[in-house]
């Protein structure tokens, strides 16, 4: 009976550990590794090894996604054929993974790189292609590999070249805000701020939602990934931003994040009496409970944006946001948070046409070592709140205060 091909949506690891435990040669070529992806490779690499099988491995330094440590795995492997593609800025996006032996053969080709996440958590698309199938496909795709992985782009992976890797890896990963040193009136200039790998790679999305034609996106980062960042950085590509939060300090933070990204910026302030917008602002930054006013949101053109920004986007839901939302029609209009479902239902991703561009959520930033893991200590309330005095939506403060003291 010929083998049937078949569509894998999650957990590919399963079926590629079986796949290298019957093969004779393995081809491997995905955009970007992770430690965390190799680290469950190795085992199934290493008893292939052992008896003889040809493992020949091509990873990309897709955005400097690709972690050095997972290249120092595979390179210690003995026997594992390892080269390092560099795209020198050209987009390089193959994740195929392939199977031949005497008899069979095997390819899977779809969205999984080489990380956890791609290969047990996260969601997928894999299509599996037995050689029985479709006996040309195996052997073209096997060609198509090997004419990557001997091209001049492709270096055999070495320490040297993993030393300058690891250089090039270490100053992309800086983003914090930088210091100004001061020195007997001399200000020393800050380095340049860069987008981090995954800020990279949401742009890159961003950009290519916008290609394919659509004028509304909803990029999800959990918190401490750089969602403004972000946003600066995506800002450069339009003339005219509106930057809308509903906290001035949310506000305030923002504008000091797109100055450090381009201090050559025109920014203005729309919050309250707190009115700084002129004809030469290129950036506004504005409350929403005061651009949703009609008598502010009426001196306004629907035109007057060519980009929208909505932080903290999973309250766009609420009249307010609709209200400053709807009055506008940019050329683009961006959504950012790192919650986007609500409690109560409400639908924010039907503000952005149900397109979510980009998303990293915590677990798979903690599991790719974008962030720390963390652990909950909950402490056990014994205050009866139904006996203190409620005032307006808040609880009478010198009784609260007087019950927590008296446990």
């Amino acid at each position: 009976m010929i083998p049937e091909a078949k569509l894998t949506t999650h957990h590919l690891y399963d079926s590629l550990v079986e796949a290298i435990d019957q093969a004779e040669e393995v081809y491997i070529v995905a955009a970007f590794a992770q430690k965390s992806g190799v680290t469950l490779l190795v085992p199934a690499f290493r008893r292939a090894l052992q008896r003889g099988a040809e493992i020949r491995l091509l990873i990309g330094d897709y955005l400097h996604i690709t972690d050095p440590e997972a290249l120092a795995q595979l390179l210690a492997l003995d026997g594992l054929s390892v080269r390092f593609y560099r795209s020198g800025g050209r987009s390089f996006h193959p994740k195929a993974y392939l199977f031949r032996n005497a008899e069979t053969g095997l390819s899977i080709v779809g969205s999984s790189n080489i990380s956890n996440s791609a290969l047990r958590s996260g969601i997928e698309w894999n299509v599996h292609l037995p050689q029985a199938v479709a006996p040309q496909i195996l052997d073209d795709a096997i060609d198509a590999f090997m004419d990557l992985y001997l091209s001049e782009s492709a270096e055999e992976l070495n320490p040297v070249v993993l030393d300058a890797y690891r250089q090039e890896y270490a100053a992309r990963q800086y983003v914090a805000e930088p210091e100004v040193e001061y020195d007997e009136g001399t200000v020393v200039v800050a380095p340049e701020i860069l987008p981090h790998r995954v800020q990279e790679e949401a742009l890159r999305a961003l950009r290519e939602t916008m290609e394919e034609g659509r004028t509304r996106a909803l990029a999800v980062l959990a918190t401490g990934l750089g969602k403004t960042y972000l946003s600066a950085f995506f800002a450069g590509d339009f003339t005219r931003v509106l930057f809308l939060a509903h906290q001035k300090e949310l506000l305030l933070q923002a504008e000091r994040s797109f100055k450090k990204v381009n201090p050559a910026w025109q920014t203005g302030f729309y919050i309250g009496s707190d009115r700084t917008v002129t004809e030469t602002t290129e950036i506004v930054f504005a409350s929403v409970q005061t651009l949703a006013q009609k008598r502010h949101l009426d001196r306004f053109a629907t035109d007057q944006f060519d980009l929208i920004i909505v932080d903290e986007f999973h309250h766009a839901a609420a009249t307010s946001y609709r209200k400053v939302i709807d009055h506008f029609t940019p050329r683009f209009l961006l959504g950012l948070t790192a919650t986007p479902d609500r409690m109560d239902g409400a639908d924010v991703y039907g503000i952005c046409h149900h397109n979510v561009a980009f998303q990293m959520h915590f677990t798979a930033a903690i599991a790719e070592g974008f962030l720390t893991p963390f652990h909950y200590y909950g402490i056990h309330d014994t205050i009866d709140y139904s006996q203190i005095r409620r005032i307006g939506r808040t609880y009478d403060a010198s009784q609260l205060e007087h019950r927590q003291l008296d446990r």
